[in-house]
């Protein structure tokens, strides 16, 4: 996950991990190509109709839809993440009375969670002079990495470093990893922070960052194993060194453990995009010598920062951020610009009408039918809010999102900066940042039930079935899950796994003869990309269909 700077101590914000948490329990087919009701049922009460009602605050989160935490003089979300019970993590800077925290834990309902570390917030203590997180991820063990920045002052000189910790599920502090829980990256840059993490596959981690060396800041990139240590054949002892950028805080990886980190070049910017293999190699099908710098925007004073993206089925990857107003890109296997997405590769948004000065978009987030989002501010003279904007897949807006395809939302105070967003459920939207009010900065959480309608498979069976007890976990899942169900006499599974546009992708055939207790079957779909897929159970004549998703 990754953040963007824009606040007046930082100017940040996050990706988030592509999709979280997603709903278990699934109800019965009673017509066929009724898909798109099964999963309004997995939804009580979710019923929307017209343009303006098909994205609504969550009036089951919080108070009406809303979380504010309160809990010392300066408290801001920089990142979110979702635990496998659907618990909330939320990371960046909680500072109390005499304590400084990094993570808070909120139950799935946003009350914040008492059994977790300290009453509810987790932290360390490295430097001196403060340790603020930018950026974490949760792992496939559900345990916690985050990233950011740890400063010590000597004699009224401060020297910042980038640390990476680790916390198990509960927010005690892992010992087996680094030292002590940490690592902390001691090199030349005398201001150094941590922008992005993500889990890679082995249980690696990759880190992006920045390091100020002189007057210079330059692009670093950390690999580390899953106990802590540089992984020596990552470029120069485990960390990737690019001077002609300045600050890599973007990380997106495949699920075959193929990444992508993007940057900025200085001077009129461009947009640097390193391409990996899962070795930690370039990857020499991209750019140049894996390496392509892209011109998004012409013009010297253009502003161009790519802050999240996901990947497509066919290697494709959509990279947003605020290249003017809440921007995408897309971005082919080989390295260049998609012209016939958007107009001419991308597009750009401005929230409609003029209503304020600034649109700056943030986390971009896929959709279960293709189509995307794009958070981030929209800041005015006076109240800045939380923005939403939705695109086709094809890069054009959806003028039937929202008011022209456009959300604001006013939190509490008279700014309210949002700097991440994920996918809390198949159908929930949650954001996370601060809100000032009362002369005093607070977490402001957010969430949003979005209508995202779906195509059932085409080959569905007519007949009307009972529920048996069946669930997929975990689920979002990184690729492994485990089917649970409980059969009452012996039958034959025949199991076909469908992609969000219908697409039968994998068929499963198996005997299950224990009957009478709970039973596992495991599914691999380790090999398919990101994203939404239907599962459809045939067993005893019978069909039972439920959605999930496989989130990196």
């Amino acid at each position: 996950m990754q953040i963007f700077p824009i606040f007046v101590r930082w100017r940040y914000s996050v990706l988030q991990k592509l999709i979280t948490q997603l709903i278990t329990r699934y109800s019965i087919m009673k017509y066929k190509y009724y898909l798109l009701a099964v999963l309004f049922w997995l939804s009580p009460g979710f019923f929307l109709t017209g343009h303006t009602q098909n994205i609504k605050l969550d009036s089951t989160f919080g108070q009406a839809g809303r979380v504010i935490t309160d809990h010392g003089s300066f408290d801001v979300c920089t990142d979110l993440g979702i635990q496998k019970d659907k618990k909330i993590i939320s990371c960046g800077d909680i500072l109390g009375d005499s304590e400084r925290f990094q993570l808070i834990r909120y139950l799935p309902n946003g009350v914040i969670d008492s059994s977790f570390g300290n009453a509810g917030l987790a932290g360390i203590q490295l430097g001196n002079a403060g340790t603020i997180a930018f950026a974490i991820d949760i792992q496939h063990d559900d345990k916690i990495v985050m990233t950011g920045t740890t400063a010590d002052t000597l004699d009224g000189v401060s020297d910042s470093d980038v640390f990476v910790a680790r916390f198990l599920k509960d927010g005690q502090i892992d010992s087996t990893f680094g030292q002590n829980g940490a690592v902390r990256f001691f090199h030349q840059g005398w201001d150094e922070k941590g922008w992005a993490i993500a889990e890679q596959h082995q249980g690696r981690i990759i880190v992006g960052g920045s390091q100020l060396i002189n007057t210079a800041s330059a692009s670093a990139i950390f690999m580390l194993d899953s106990l802590g240590n540089p992984v020596p054949t990552f470029g120069v002892n485990g960390m990737y060194l690019d001077l002609n950028t300045f600050s890599a805080h973007t990380i997106i990886v495949r699920p075959n453990g193929d990444f992508i980190v993007a940057s900025q070049s200085p001077g009129p910017e461009t947009t640097a995009f390193y391409a990996f293999l899962a070795d930690g190699q370039p990857n020499p099908a991209f750019g140049q010598n894996g390496i392509a710098y892209l011109d998004l925007i012409p013009g010297n004073n253009a502003i161009e920062r790519v802050w999240s993206g996901f990947f497509l089925p066919d290697g494709s990857l959509i990279a947003g951020g605020d290249f003017r107003g809440f921007s995408a890109v897309k971005i082919r296997p080989d390295g260049t610009i998609d012209q016939s997405f958007g107009q001419n590769g991308l597009c750009l948004g401005e929230f409609p009408g003029n209503r304020y000065l600034l649109s700056q978009g943030g986390t971009c987030l896929p959709q279960a039918d293709g189509k995307f989002l794009i958070t981030g501010l929209l800041v005015d003279a006076i109240n800045d809010d939380y923005g939403i904007v939705r695109y086709n897949a094809n890069g054009t807006l959806d003028t039937s999102f929202g008011d022209q395809g456009w959300i604001a939302n006013d939190m509490t105070g008279t700014q309210d900066w949002c700097y991440a967003t994920l996918w809390q459920d198949t159908n929930q939207l949650l954001l996370g940042g601060y809100s000032i009010g009362n002369g005093k900065v607070d977490i402001g959480l957010a969430r949003y039930s979005v209508h995202i309608p779906t195509t059932p498979p085409q080959d569905s069976m007519d007949n009307t079935t009972e529920p048996i007890r069946i669930q997929a976990f975990p689920n979002p899942s990184r690729g492994m899950y485990s089917l649970e169900y409980q059969l009452e006499q012996p039958g034959d599974f025949m199991l076909h796994v469908y992609d969000s546009s219908a697409r039968r992708v994998r068929t499963l055939q198996w005997t299950e003869t224990v009957t009478g207790v709970e039973t596992t079957h495991p599914l691999d779909l380790l090999d398919l990309a990101d994203g939404y897929y239907v599962l459809q159970v045939l067993l005893q004549e019978k069909q039972y269909l439920f959605p999930v998703i496989k989130a990196n």
